[in-house]
């Protein structure tokens, strides 16, 4: 009898796990099919062309030599698609000149750009299905699918899964090594210590902000494991030598695949550019035989990762620097605290919001009943990347807080599986739950296909006066520009707009099509005739272009670019010392 009903009991298990993976590839189809939908309808955004170009250089001439501050591993998958297609790097000596030239050698510039875009959905699929494993382990099936609808959805997602960037990568490989870490505090295993290595291998080839996150996120994991516990029993004891042997495993691997994504490379860990280098002077002196050895021994090409070391290097720099941005009509150079609580509070869809408020008490409440520190590892590395961020010094968009959603859609799938099974408030909070992601389906079918510049209903009709670089204008409608001055016969257009500005007119290949000319619309400078400006732009340079504030625009295209026409002219006229536009 007994056997019969463990017979039975694995069949429903089974069956159980095939229905669960059945409707994840249901969520992943649809939204790697929302994605794809978007590729022809938005122009290359402002960084793309440079991560394809540093891309193609590591994968067509074996060297990663233009900016290290971001790692390839991102960079490398937008390129497959356009290498496999035959494109080769034009080696100009810079990722933007490079990504330019790609993007437009081979037949169809949109056909390049989907290609490039297609390496991100590697990441996207990754993150879904770790988002639905994870959730899977740590509650069970129905949580796991409310989890990963959830984070199939929101617009924040499917925008930067979109476009050839570094931000899904980073999103994908940290909800996945932390995961990996999980798995191997339950259980230690050389086999969990080698794939927590290679996790973090990968992690560190997707962005620098890896080095940030991933250490307070493994600081809550030990909170959760250590302070939460199971069924409030202690901790076990930790044999010392097995925990050093995982560690080098996991190093050891780790390290392995950090160097391959660099291609085994080996390089002076003092290139000839540097010299002489006031930082290294400072230690070793500007001459005498120290300087001399130190400078000798840096300059032989025997030293592995350099371009990690250099790339951290860059990365602290612009961290120190800090960067321009904008929040609230402010102007900053340096950050501010609130700007990712903000940037996440209006770009989120309410509904979604609303749910992880949900997801959050019903965490805790789970918590204190069953001491299941596997439950509390999602909420506490949630809240760690959101508290690590608040004194950043470089605010430009909510993607760079991306990482967040793998571990809040848990929360929030958690909170939606509850409310559906009457566990909290009963039958009205069934139909709570039905209306929450009733009306989260809603908010991301109506933000099809602008996903980049999706802003919630708390935003109002003009979201410019909360936020702009990369959350409402990353130059995407250079494309939509193209085809009104197309379509408006526009012959002159002075124009200052954030993104790649040379596809307003850059013919397709084989098409000889009357464009525009093209100047600089200089800030500070009254023009008259046809004006483009993007919001970006207007924002971060508000002094510069109060004029245009007695004039209203004739269209606003797409969501990020204004239109004007200037009376007292025949057509756009910019000062004669105009100079070059150095927007980018």
């Amino acid at each position: 009898m007994a056997g019969r009903r463990g017979r039975a009991q694995r069949v429903r298990a089974l069956v159980s796990i095939r229905v669960s993976v059945a409707i994840l590839l249901v969520f992943l189809l649809v939204g790697v099919g929302r994605i794809v939908s978007t590729y022809g309808e938005f122009s290359a955004t402002a960084d793309e062309g440079a991560h394809l170009g540093a891309g193609m250089e590591l994968l067509d001439l074996g060297r990663f030599s233009y900016e290290p501050k971001h790692p390839p591993l991102a960079r490398v998958a937008a390129a497959v698609g356009p290498y496999l297609a035959s494109l080769r790097s034009p080696d100009t000596g810079s990722m933007w000149r490079d990504g330019t030239t790609i993007l437009f050698s081979g037949d169809s510039y949109f056909e390049t750009l989907g290609l490039a875009r297609a390496g991100n959905l590697v990441f996207f699929v990754a993150a879904l299905v770790i988002v639905w494993a994870w959730a899977r382990h740590a509650f069970d099936d129905g949580v796991a699918l409310a989890s990963a609808f959830c984070f199939s959805l929101l617009p924040v997602v499917l925008a930067h899964s979109g476009v050839a960037t570094t931000d899904m990568a980073i999103t994908a490989t940290l909800a996945a090594s932390v995961y990996a870490v999980t798995r191997w505090l339950e259980r230690p295993s050389r086999a969990r210590a080698a794939l927590f290595g290679a996790a973090l291998g990968l992690m560190l080839l997707s962005k620098m902000t890896a080095l940030l996150f991933f250490p307070l996120c493994f600081v809550a994991v030990l909170v959760a494991r250590f302070g939460v516990g199971r069924g409030g029993e202690p901790a076990p004891l930790w044999d010392l030598r097995r925990l050093l042997g995982h560690g080098l495993l996991a190093a050891a691997v780790g390290l392995v695949v950090l160097w391959a994504g660099f291609g085994f490379s080996l390089n002076p860990l003092i290139p000839p550019e540097w010299r002489p280098h006031p930082a290294i002077d400072a230690l070793v002196g500007e001459s005498g035989r120290l300087h001399d050895l130190v400078y000798g021994l840096g300059a032989v090409p025997i030293y592995p990762l350099t371009e990690m070391v250099h790339g951290i290097a860059q990365a602290t720099m612009h961290g120190a620097a800090g960067h321009k941005g904008y929040i609230l009509g402010q102007v900053f150079d340096h950050g501010v605290w609130y700007y990712y609580p903000v940037a996440l509070f209006f770009k989120t869809p309410i509904p979604w919001l609303l749910l992880v408020f949900v997801g959050l008490c019903v965490t805790a409440h789970l918590i204190r009943a069953e001491r299941n520190w596997q439950k509390a590892v999602p909420l506490f590395c949630a809240l760690a990347i959101m508290l690590a961020m608040l004194p950043s010094t470089v605010n430009i968009g909510l993607r760079h807080v991306l990482p967040v959603f793998p571990f809040l859609a848990i929360v929030a799938g958690c909170g939606a599986a509850m409310l559906l099974r009457s566990r909290v408030g009963g039958p009205a909070g069934k139909a709570v739950a039905v209306v929450l992601l009733a009306w989260t389906v809603a908010s991301s079918t109506l933000a099809h296909p602008n996903y980049l510049a999706y802003f919630n209903l708390l935003a109002g009709a003009n979201p410019e006066e909360i936020l702009v670089d990369s959350d409402l204008d990353w130059g995407q409608d250079l494309e939509r520009l193209r085809h009104e001055v197309v379509a408006r016969g526009i012959e002159r257009l002075a124009m200052r707009v954030h993104g790649p500005e040379y596809l307003i007119f850059k013919a397709p290949k084989g098409q000889n099509r009357p464009f525009a000319e093209i100047m600089p619309l200089v800030p500070n400078a009254e023009t008259t005739g046809w004006v483009a400006v993007s919001l970006t732009r207007l924002k971060l340079e508000p002094e510069g272009f109060e004029w245009l504030a007695a004039h209203e625009p004739v269209a606003r295209i797409g969501s990020s670019v204004l239109l004007y026409n200037i009376p007292g002219g025949d057509g756009a006229r910019p000062p004669s010392d105009a100079g070059q536009d150095d927007a980018s």
